[in-house]
């Protein structure tokens, strides 16, 4: 009984402790690329550069997310592979989805000519450590520089 007590309380004191948690500065994005289009769906995979301001490292098991752009749904993306994240460091979230060819092929216009777009990315993710994790979810907004959408490959 004395072990079971013990691990509760040192499961108490992780689950506390990742109240702390501070969220991953967002740096760019890389290697984007289209797949396949269709007149519907455009298939995208790309690289997210984060750096992680806390002290200790965490895993990213899943993330599943709805991304607008300029607050029009562009598509629905998650993560290929999970994702070990350094404490105090940079780390890559390769990400893949379908996206909608309209709205992709409206924000590429608009990156051509410079502007920036208010992005918004709306989801869930399943983050942890220490064999711990929980999911939390996502809402995460900011105006972004598209000429990564001018460099497909």
């Amino acid at each position: 009984m004395k072990k079971a007590g013990a691990f509760i309380f040192l499961l108490l004191i992780l689950l506390s402790s990742c109240s702390d948690v501070k969220e991953p500065v967002f740096e760019e994005v890389e290697n984007f690329k289209v797949g396949k289009m269709t007149f519907e769906e455009a298939a995208l995979s790309a690289n997210l550069r984060f750096t992680n301001p806390n002290s200790f490292g965490l895993k990213v098991k899943k993330i599943d997310c709805d991304l607008y752009v300029n607050s029009s749904l562009l598509g629905r993306f998650s993560n290929s592979e999970e994702v070990k994240i350094p404490a105090s460091g940079s780390f890559i979230l390769p990400v893949n989805g379908k996206a909608k060819t309209f709205v992709l092929l409206e924000q590429s216009g608009k990156a051509l000519s410079g502007k920036g777009a208010f992005i918004r990315v709306k989801g869930t993710a399943r983050v942890g450590r220490a064999g711990i994790f929980r999911s939390i979810l996502l809402d995460y907004s900011d105006t972004l520089d598209l000429k990564f959408l001018n460099n497909k490959q």
